[in-house]
């Protein structure tokens, strides 16, 4: 046991790249004693040992060698964890993560999981959680997001929880904290989406583009809309968005999608963000009377919402009903249970969830629209 243990700190270390001085800073002992550890000439005090393996990102146990078996339980709470996410089932997800934290404190995905989760459950406007709980849940989320940023030393870790930090924070009322972490991040030109593309040849270009134009367009459409919104809370939801600011964004997304490259152009359509504004537009076309832009409107909704649907058939990490579930159901009126919308596809989700109960308002007398609603009520039956 004594020897395992030695081994493991220093192949753990060396597998880190740090030297003896860099552990001795972060646990708070000499160079000295990592050098007694490694040689099997001391061990550390029992008080240490948690935050020896927390520095390690492993459990007591696998740093001193006791359970093999321990990382493949691990594994498991991980994939199950990242299904949960997929879906986005906030009270399985709050349920399973307390679950995985209790057995694996130290596991650092398995807290990043967490914190997504209490994010979540806890930092929606309209939170059915009572207020104590909803508190005590964000402090939670904080204080994990802030041990992930001071002991992992795993970039894309750090990356992937500052966002999720930074809205807990802003709902418990911490805006200067959360300021100062937002203010860590990268700009947009030194993003992913500005630097890979030039990299990258032929079709691997363009379907790069095409599925990274949807966090871009997102973006534009979040920068303009918070010009005209200055008071974080009193930002608008996508069923809120004013005629105007719809009529902006829909010019905005086509731009986005423009030149000359087909297969960039029809990547629009698969966006479920535009195919939400132009249901909107429709609804406004036909709140003016104005038919015809209804149904020119109400019919690009429906060629979106199949090109949705054929994208949620494919595997694809940033795109699923974690997603979608958050942009289709944020309006009240929406009349559909959350296991009804992610059992079909987003046109069943559009249809059953708002055109069927008169959502669209449209003049009982008049039937222009009739033939596009029965299309989209076939494409919701597949």
């Amino acid at each position: 046991m004594r020897v395992k243990l030695s081994e493991n700190i220093r192949a753990m270390r060396l597998k880190r790249e740090w030297t003896q001085e860099h552990l001795a800073e972060r646990l708070g002992v000499s160079p000295q004693a990592v050098s007694r550890w490694e040689k099997a000439g001391g061990y550390p005090d029992i008080e240490l040992l948690p935050a020896l393996a927390a520095a390690f990102n492993v459990t007591v146990d696998k740093l001193l060698g006791v359970d093999h078996e321990d990382e493949a339980e691990q594994q498991k709470w991980i994939t199950q964890l990242e299904k949960s996410a997929r879906i986005l089932d906030s009270k399985q997800m709050l349920a399973e993560t307390a679950q995985a934290v209790a057995a694996y404190p130290n596991n650092f995905l398995i807290l990043f999981f967490r914190i997504v989760a209490i994010q979540a459950a806890a930092c929606p406007r309209n939170c059915p959680l009572p207020q104590d709980e909803r508190t005590a849940l964000l402090r939670e989320g904080a204080a994990l997001g802030r041990r992930l940023l001071k002991e992992t030393d795993e970039d894309m870790l750090r990356t992937s929880v500052k966002p999720h930090l930074i809205l807990i924070l802003h709902s418990l009322g911490e805006r200067a904290e959360a300021i100062q972490i937002a203010r860590t991040m990268p700009t947009i030109e030194y993003t992913q989406e500005f630097t890979l593309y030039f990299l990258l040849e032929g079709d691997a270009r363009i379907a790069y583009i095409s599925n990274r134009m949807l966090s871009a367009a997102l973006t534009l459409s979040q920068l303009s809309l918070a010009a005209d919104h200055l008071i974080p809370d009193k930002m608008p939801s996508i069923y809120e968005y004013s005629p105007e600011e719809v009529n902006r964004f829909i010019p905005l997304y086509d731009l986005a999608y423009g030149g000359s490259n087909p297969a960039v152009a029809e990547a629009k359509w698969a966006n479920p963000l535009y195919a939400v504004m132009r249901l909107l537009a429709a609804k406004y076309g036909a709140a003016e009377m104005d038919m015809a832009a209804a149904r020119e409107h109400l019919e690009a909704a429906v060629k979106g919402c199949a090109a949705v649907d054929a994208r949620l058939g494919q595997s694809d990490p940033i795109f699923n009903w974690a997603y979608l579930k958050n942009m289709i159901q944020v309006d009240p009126q929406f009349a559909l249970s959350q296991e009804e919308t992610v059992a079909h596809n987003f046109s069943y989700a559009v249809y059953h969830g708002y055109i069927e109960h008169g959502w669209l308002e449209l003049p009982e007398s008049d039937g222009t629209c009739d033939d596009v609603i029965g299309k989209l009520r076939e494409q919701a039956e597949k």
